[in-house]
């Protein structure tokens, strides 16, 4: 469909078939590279507001603190160190945690399609594959497709 879809634009594409490795057929890209750039998300912690306290009058019911046991702290602390872990995890973007996909059973094995674009037309001045899963851009002599 990619192929069919940058034909009609104007591009000279062509679809290729062959062999590709586990990362490319599975669509992680743990191991690869951003093309944009690394960013880092930060989620600010929500601001608190401080509202005054309102002046008891006389005749008011005063409540009494409550209490917590020392037990109900440390859980209280877990999981707030959990849900911070967490968060951390799903916006932070952390280049130093090893990334390994483990041992591949089908190596040189796994069929995969993915597109060619010839330069000439649309002002392509270089050969280069196109990876229809996930939008990354290879070039031909630095290619992972066999």
């Amino acid at each position: 469909m990619l192929c069919s879809l940058l034909i009609g634009v104007g591009y000279d594409a062509y679809v290729c078939f062959g062999i590709a490795p586990r990362a490319i057929t599975s669509c992680n890209e743990a191991l690869l590279e951003n093309p944009e750039s690394t960013v880092i998300l930060e989620r600010k912690d929500d601001e608190v507001e401080l509202v005054e306290e309102e002046k008891l009058n006389n005749y008011s019911i005063k409540e009494n603190p409550k209490k917590l046991s020392n037990f109900d702290k440390v859980l209280a602390a877990e999981k707030k160190e959990k849900t911070e872990r967490r968060r951390r995890m799903e916006t932070v973007i952390d280049d130093y945690e090893p990334n390994t996909m483990g041992r591949d059973l089908y190596r040189n094995r796994r069929k995969h399609a993915w597109v060619l674009v010839k330069k000439g037309k649309r002002n392509i001045t270089k050969d280069f594959f196109l990876e229809p899963s996930t939008g990354r851009k290879y070039d031909t002599t630095e290619s992972r497709y066999l």
